[in-house]
């Protein structure tokens, strides 16, 4: 695949009109003796003129540099500024007139040598700005350019190249410069600032985070969603002046292109958030420090009191939505970059020309929606009991939900409760590990995310003494008040419903592979282990839809490969749909459909049918069939990979669910 021409496109498409390079290969290089006959040869000679207008070089500069030379002052300031000179207007687009014989290049070598590809690159789209900045020269450029990009090496040190010890004193020094040079160019910027573009030509990838981390500090990190690493060597300049740029570089460059008009407006919008929480919490906690002993009193004694619930239990629920209120007034929702969200998905926008936004189930958005549905707090069982606690049961496989009134739950001054006894309904828990799984409930038990199947005929009540460990019940958590009404009312089978947040898509990862008809018999393409977890299957809803398949960019990337290494062996009837799939302009439109929206069970794309059925044979099968496989789950349930939370325990690995966000239905 043509990726150079993809990324091209995606910066001239994004908005991207000026971009930043630092780099220690742009610091001048130092003359020494070798150098000094080729550059009194270009300050000199007369067919170097025009060299020396183009860069800039004044007469008195000229004589300077010249008298230095010949006295071996190589140091010399006349000499620095020449250098300075030439070797800027050099690497802007390595025109050799400005190289004295080929000295700039031998003395810079790797570093310059990894970096020119990248610039070559960028010097191919179309009004593209692009401002190079040494490891030492940044102070002057920041106030010149507001950029939308900045690329800048991992480590920022001229003396610094293949040959030294990234883990020593000079690697730390040159880590240590590269993040406060950055943290200056973003400081410099207006707004929100750039997108980054870390790079190096170490293998310095899984420190990348890390580094994202320090720019701005623990407290304002800069957003992972505006942030990607790549690795130097990835690109490459062919031959014919082509650049080759491997997948992995290409998904870095194409997702810091697409995103970064989307991703800004989400960082503006989060940032006008957090003004709008710190307002908020400053105005409410001013509010509580007015309050007088009395309002405290009141509500104690012939609020609390009375009905026997403690005053911390109350307090939390009171001032929390207190301060909901205050957030929401206090944010600025009226700023443009919220409309730049709301419209993410209308075609043009900034956000449906993202190519890889979607890249497979997401643990981090899944935990956080666990902590908006269940309050998870174990050390409140037997204290504070609620409509909506969670109770596992003796039998590990079932839980149970209270649905008594809250009001008969309050432990009042006489130590009895108005209900003798608990109303609760049972539910069972099921893996997440097929297509037909709902996630209207689903709960995170330990490390195990876990369906909910409620029966709501399975009414029952149990005693207030079998919570603990003498009866066996034990609380996983509480739902939030809007689940657990709506849970309640299901049970009591009400007409009325109240109006909740439908839980977000879930996606399962999933294996694919491909057949595609042969001369004599269906030929399948081998993928190997990378195949794994090529795609994601997101189950239906309900109703007449169907499940949908949507794929890693990774995944379809080798598809086109291995059909374009397979051209000799399909049949004659199949080789012309093969051809078409393989032109560029269809490439293109086949990944964007199988990356984006997916492909429903049983749709074709190109030709391409996608089934969650065994595969079709004879006269009558598609060209290509892809073939999706779910990955064998253990019967406990879908096991989590790391902690993203520690109220929420582990984010989600394999079978994980993918929240994609979260809207309101009315049920009438």
């Amino acid at each position: 695949m043509d990726h150079e021409a993809r990324v091209k496109t995606a910066i001239e498409q994004g908005g991207i009109t000026s971009v930043v390079v630092i780099d220690d290969a742009f610091d001048p290089p130092r003359v020494g003796d070798e150098d000094a006959g080729p550059l009194l040869d270009l300050l000199t000679r007369d067919e170097h003129e025009s060299a020396r207008k183009r860069s800039k070089l004044s007469a008195d500069e000229i004589a300077a540099a010249v008298v230095a030379l010949q006295n071996t002052e190589y140091s010399d300031e006349a000499v620095n500024v020449i250098v300075s000179k030439l070797y800027s207007k050099y690497v802007e687009k390595f025109d050799e007139q400005f190289d004295p014989s080929g000295r700039f290049g031998v003395l810079k070598g790797s570093n310059l040598s990894f970096v020119r590809p990248l610039l070559k690159l960028l010097s191919k789209c179309a009004s593209l700005k692009i401002v190079r900045i040494g490891s030492n020269d940044a102070a002057v450029e920041l106030t010149a350019v507001e950029a939308q990009v900045v690329f800048i090496d991992y480590y920022l040190d001229r003396a610094f190249d293949q040959t030294s010890d990234p883990d020593g004193q000079q690697g730390s020094a040159a880590r240590a410069a590269s993040i406060r040079m950055l943290a200056s160019v973003l400081g410099a910027q207006p707004g929100t600032g750039p997108s980054v573009m870390l790079m190096s030509s170490h293998a310095v990838g899984d420190r990348a985070q890390d580094f994202r981390k320090e720019v701005r500090g623990g407290n304002n990190p800069i957003f992972a969603s505006r942030f990607q690493f790549m690795a130097k060597e990835d690109l490459t300049e062919e031959q014919d002046g082509s650049i080759e740029i491997a997948p992995n570089a290409a998904d870095a460059l194409l997702d810091i292109a697409q995103r970064h008009a989307f991703a800004g407006a989400i960082e503006d919008g989060l940032t006008h958030w957090k003004k709008g929480v710190d307002s908020a919490v400053g105005d409410v906690w001013k509010t509580i420090t007015e309050l007088e002993l009395k309002d405290f009193a009141y509500l104690s004694r012939f609020r609390l009191a009375e009905e026997g619930q403690p005053l911390s239990s109350y307090l939390e629920w009171f001032f929390g939505e207190v301060l909901v209120d205050a957030i929401a007034r206090k944010v600025a929702w009226d700023v443009p970059s919220w409309s730049v969200l709301d419209n993410a998905a209308k075609k043009g926008s900034p956000g449906s020309q993202i190519e890889g936004a979607f890249d497979g189930p997401t643990g981090t958005v899944a935990a956080l929606y666990y902590r908006v549905r269940v309050d998870e707090r174990p050390e409140r069982q037997n204290k504070d009991m609620r409509v909506g606690d969670i109770y596992l049961s003796p039998n590990t496989r079932e839980v149970v939900a209270v649905v008594t009134p809250e009001c008969d739950l309050v432990l009042r001054r006489n130590g009895k409760r108005a209900a003798p006894r608990l109303t609760v309904v049972g539910g069972t828990l099921q893996a997440l590990s097929g297509p037909d799984t709902s996630v209207s409930d689903f709960i995170m038990r330990g490390n195990e995310l876990l369906n909910v199947v409620w029966n709501t005929k399975d009414v029952r009540t149990i005693e207030f003494s079998s919570i603990g460990a003498e009866g066996g019940y034990k609380l996983l958590g509480t739902l939030r008040p809007l689940y657990a009404y709506e849970l309640q009312r299901r049970v009591l089978n009400e007409l009325g419903r109240v109006g909740l947040a439908v839980a977000p898509a879930m996606a399962i990862n999933a294996k694919a592979s491909a057949v595609v008809r042969g001369k004599s018999g269906p030929v399948k393409l081998a993928f190997g282990n990378e195949a794994d977890a090529s795609c994601a299957v997101v189950p239906k809803r309900g109703g007449t839809d169907k499940p949908r398949v949507i794929y890693r960019r990774s995944f379809v990337n080798r598809l086109l490969e291995k059909l374009s290494e397979a051209q000799d062996e399909v049949s004659d009837e199949a080789r012309p749909e093969l051809t078409d799939l393989l032109r560029p302009k269809k490439q293109i439109e086949f990944l964007e459909k199988l990356c984006r929206s997916g492909q429903q069970d049983g749709e074709a794309a190109g030709g391409v049918l996608t089934t969650l059925s065994p595969e079709r044979t004879g006269s009558k099968a598609p060209w290509c069939q892809i073939l999706i496989e779910f990955k064998d789950e253990s019967a406990e349930g879908v096991a989590m990979e790391e902690d993203v939370f520690a109220e929420s325990r582990a984010a989600l690995g394999n079978g994980s669910l993918l929240l994609s966000g979260a809207k309101v239905a009315d049920e009438a």
